[in-house]
């Protein structure tokens, strides 16, 4: 903060110095001229000099402008569809939700809707339930590992082995012996004759006994090639299954119960669902053209059944609050600004005066009939506007951009004032007797002739404008 007072204690001084050496420049200047001049024979020097006066001062550019609709809006059918309602014509007036037109069939419509609904529950639920229920589907996973676990634990005890035996010895030497006396009896039997009653009656028994002791101590000595292959298979699914169950049972504990894969595709049916749903619902609402906003139809594109696409059909017009497209040369861009006043007058109605503000100003100079202009927008002030008597869309104005103005203010000539830099300007005012005294001003709006003056002079101040010789 020192420094800072330091500084303007300086910068003032320095001023001060310049004022000083200005003032004295000046009056030096005065004096030498003066005297030169009234050196020569038959001329005198004489300063140039007005009054401050009071007046208007205003810094404005023209341009050109036509005129265009606060908003216009195309309206087109979501589907296409045979027009069953219309309830307009070009140029009638229409309120903010009034239906304008309708296609036929929005039965048929409302009915997809309410399937593609459904189908939307229907996918946010199991949405849901997969959240509701990871805790029970948890619970489900222990249990389904705990019963993997025991499948297999009795696939592994069942296993068979080739080179087994699948009774113990002693069973096995007993169905052995079994055997062998049968067949020692058969063989005595055989040679008792062949006849077909001796073979029936006392043979054929015996064998049948001696086949089923074979087969007893076959089975008693070892298991079979399907027996040992499909145990091994058993084991090895049960082990695989356990695996599996184990890894799912990670998984959901990983997962706080829910299965992410399972999650996603859900997530997937739901989106697709909703898409679906969407579509549904905006060709419904598509199938009946309502106003956006408050306008005037400007044009329709069929009649009542007419067979219709989704172009535009309808077009709307706000005309009630109409803007300006305005064009000024690039040479006046300094000139227009957002917020700054206009003045519009156009050529079909010369008597009449409008007004408006400048609502935007496009970033990029463009090029209209070879030269470069600034472009901006015009909202006009709806005062200046009649109820129900709109301005018709097209007509095209001149425009005066008023970029400042000060009413009733002190004035002087743009060439009474010196320029100090850093917006310091001073005067020359002459005293009573008639010398120059070098005064600073505070000046305001500023054209190429006249300045504002808002503080260091008064009305009818005398200041030079410059030195000029007479005869």
């Amino acid at each position: 903060m020192f420094r800072d007072k330091q500084f303007l204690h300086r910068k003032w001084w320095l001023i001060l110095v310049v004022i000083v050496l200005a003032a004295g420049a000046g009056i030096a200047y005065w004096q030498f001229t003066k005297n030169a001049a009234t050196a020569q024979t038959g001329q005198q020097s004489a300063v140039q000099t007005t009054r401050v006066r009071q007046g208007d001062l205003v810094i404005s550019t023209t341009g050109t402008g036509t005129l265009l609709a606060g908003r216009e809006a195309n309206l087109g059918f979501s589907t296409s569809g045979t027009l069953a309602e219309l309830h307009v014509v070009a140029g009638d007036r229409v309120q903010t939700g009034d239906v304008l037109a309708r296609l036929d069939d929005i039965e048929t419509l409302q009915s997809e809707v309410l399937t593609r609904e459904l189908a939307l529950r229907e996918a946010q639920l199991t949405v849901d339930n997969l959240q509701k229920y990871a805790a029970a589907r948890l619970a489900e996973a222990q249990l389904a590992l705990a019963e993997a676990k025991d499948a297999y634990a009795d696939a592994k005890s069942n296993l068979k082995r080739e080179g087994v035996e699948r009774c113990s010895e002693d069973a096995l030497t007993a169905y052995y012996d079994n055997y062998m006396l049968l067949e020692d009896r058969l063989q005595a039997l055989d040679s008792g004759g062949t006849s077909g009653d001796y073979y029936l009656n006392v043979i054929y028994p015996v064998k049948t006994q001696r086949d089923k002791a074979y087969a007893t101590y076959m089975y008693c000595a070892g298991y079979t090639d399907y027996e040992i292959e499909s145990s091994q298979a058993k084991l090895a699914i049960t082990e695989a299954e356990m695996k599996e169950a184990g890894d799912y049972l990670a998984l959901l504990t990983e997962n706080n119960g829910i299965d992410p894969d399972e999650l996603a595709l859900a997530q997937n049916t739901l989106a697709s669902a909703q898409v679906a749903y969407n579509k549904t619902q905006k060709q419904l609402a598509g199938a009946t053209l309502t106003a956006p906003f408050d306008g005037t139809v400007m044009s329709i594109a069929g009649q009542v059944g007419d067979t219709v696409g989704t172009a535009t059909f309808i077009t709307i017009a706000d005309l009630q609050n109409p803007q300006l497209e305005i064009y000024v040369d690039e040479t006046d861009m300094a000139s227009i600004a957002v917020g700054y006043a206009v003045q519009i007058v156009f050529d079909a109605l010369p008597d009449l005066t409008f007004t408006g503000t400048v609502t935007s100003v496009e970033p990029a100079l463009v090029t209209v009939s070879g030269y470069q202009m600034v472009k901006g927008w015009v909202a006009m002030d709806s005062g200046n506007l009649r109820e129900g008597s709109p301005l018709l869309q097209g007509l095209t104005a001149s425009v005066e951009v008023i970029g400042g103005s000060a009413p009733n203010a002190l004035l002087v000539p743009v060439n009474a004032l010196r320029d100090l830099g850093d917006g310091e300007y001073a005067v020359f005012v002459l005293n009573a007797d008639g010398e120059p005294r070098l005064r600073m001003v505070e000046v305001g709006l500023m054209d190429y002739t006249y300045a504002e003056i808002r503080s260091g002079l008064a009305l009818g101040d005398q200041v030079t404008t410059g030195i000029v010789e007479t005869n």
